[in-house]
C-alpha cells in the first residue's frame, strides 16, 4: 500500500486479517509439509481419527496454549 493508493473503509479490517494470517501460518506450513510428503506416494492420507491426525492436533493445542 501506498500513500497514492486511496484509503477505503475495507482498509480497517487489515489488523484483524493480518493476526489471522500470524495465528494460522505454522499450521498452513505443518499442513503444506504433510500434503507434500504424501504427494509422491499417492496416498491420499490417514483417516481423520488416525494417531498421526491426533498428535497433529495435540501439538497445535499445545502450541495454541504456549502462544497465548
Amino acid at each position: 500500500m501506498t500513500r497514492d493508493e486511496p484509503w477505503r473503509p475495507i482498509h480497517l479490517i487489515q489488523p484483524v486479517a493480518n493476526l489471522v494470517h500470524a495465528v494460522t501460518f505454522e499450521w498452513g506450513i505443518a499442513r503444506h509439509d504433510l500434503d507434500a510428503a504424501q504427494a509422491p506416494t499417492g496416498e491420499s492420507g490417514p483417516p481423520l481419527r488416525s494417531e498421526p491426525n491426533r498428535a497433529f492436533a495435540h501439538k497445535i493445542g499445545r502450541q495454541v496454549a504456549k502462544d497465548s
